[in-house]
């Protein structure tokens, strides 16, 4: 049985949403398309400098398709700058999304989350995966709700490690 008393920062939150969006599938198209056009306005503007000796007026035209391309790719990038940088400068609002001060116990048939306002109840087969980042420990299940125990609860790297042969053991049973 594992016992932890969980309390949340802000920070731990950021790092939470920081994993998440890096590592959503969206964001993985999002690089893609990404490297996509970069790679077409790179062969635009090769093949631009290529033939501007050739056809002036068609080398001109490519080379300004280039730019726009790259400044419309660049604006999209400043514009999702400025929303990530918009929700990490939000810190108090951030508090308000998850509970500071939390109690999870880990039994053999169930884990439990303890709030200053709720208590869940849970088997260990709701969880559908568990990710490790910098020592956090996230764990997601089937209903969409994630629990984030932060590294800062295990005393040690083989506590955690112990833990996650405990979660491990309990998913393959479930």
């Amino acid at each position: 049985m594992y016992e932890f008393d969980i309390m949340l920062t802000v920070e731990d939150y950021i790092k939470f949403h920081k994993y998440c969006s890096n590592n959503s599938p969206n964001t993985a198209r999002y690089n893609r398309t990404d490297r996509i056009y970069a790679w077409i306005t790179i062969g635009i503007a090769v093949l631009a400098f290529l033939i501007q000796d050739v056809l002036p007026e068609f080398g001109r035209t490519l080379i300004t398709v280039s730019a726009t391309l790259f400044l419309v790719l660049l604006i999209l990038r400043i514009i999702n700058f400025i929303t990530i940088q918009r929700f990490y400068k939000s810190k108090d609002d951030l508090k308000q999304h998850f509970d500071e001060n939390s109690k999870m116990q880990f039994n053999d048939d169930d884990f439990i989350h303890i709030t200053k306002t709720s208590l869940e109840k849970k088997k260990y087969v709701v969880i559908e995966k568990i990710y490790v980042n910098y020592g956090d420990v996230y764990i997601h299940t089937d209903r969409g709700d994630i629990y984030i125990i932060s590294s800062h609860v295990f005393s040690n790297n083989e506590q955690r490690h112990d833990f996650l042969m405990f979660l491990n053991n309990k998913l393959q049973k479930g």
